[in-house]
């Protein structure tokens, strides 16, 4: 494809996907329990290149460990994601003769499984997340890399930060505390109000 056509087909590609997850987190949101240690969803129509993204959003949202299923006709693949203090590597371990294979390391990992066990091995995850956490580590929690002022929020310092990307697993991307900074008129813009305007402090925003 050429320099225009090529850019628009990624743009549809791109919104394409965007559709799709969203889709997903409302069907997955509606399908685990909140209150669980472990947030588990199964699914035949969940998209194998999405469970992962699924299992981040719901981690980062309630502040547990979570498992998202895509069932086939005969296995279940599973992408994990986990919080600090519980180890996939070794819960996967524990509950290894639920498996047919894993693998991955202590935040985020994979499984495959026969499709018959699904309901064994989130029980026994489950039961190993209270039996590790225990109640008082299954929050939400936010995870802060460094404060910054009003002042020090400039093109400059976001230009810098770029110079770290790719952000991903081992890289995260960092977050940063404005404290006691109001933010006004806040309204969502763009394609079905995915996007957002706003007024943070003195300064004007928009988050994609």
């Amino acid at each position: 494809l050429e320099g225009g056509n090529h850019l628009q087909e990624l743009q549809r590609l791109n919104e394409r996907r965007q559709d799709l997850l969203e889709h997903m987190l409302r069907e997955v949101k509606g399908m685990v329990d909140p209150a669980a240690p472990l947030l588990a969803a199964v699914s035949p129509t969940f998209h194998v290149g999405i469970i992962g993204l699924l299992a981040s959003k719901l981690t980062e949202k309630h502040g547990k460990p979570s498992c998202v299923g895509l069932e086939r006709d005969s296995d279940v693949t599973c992408s994990l994601r986990s919080i600090r203090g519980y180890s996939l590597v070794h819960a996967l371990r524990r509950c290894s003769s639920h498996l047919l294979s894993s693998g991955g390391h202590e935040m985020a990992g994979g499984c495959t499984l026969e499709r018959g066990a699904w309901r064994a091995f989130a029980e026994a995850l489950t039961e190993d997340v209270r039996l590790v956490l225990g109640e008082e580590m299954l929050a939400p929690a936010l995870p802060i890399d460094a404060e910054l002022t009003e002042e020090q929020c400039t093109l400059d310092c976001a230009r810098s930060l770029q110079k770290l990307e790719p952000f991903g697993e081992g890289n995260r991307e960092p977050r940063f505390l404005l404290r006691n900074t109001p933010m006004g008129w806040a309204r969502t813009v763009g394609r079905d109000g995915r996007h957002l305007q706003c007024q943070v402090g003195r300064t004007k925003a928009v988050g994609f």
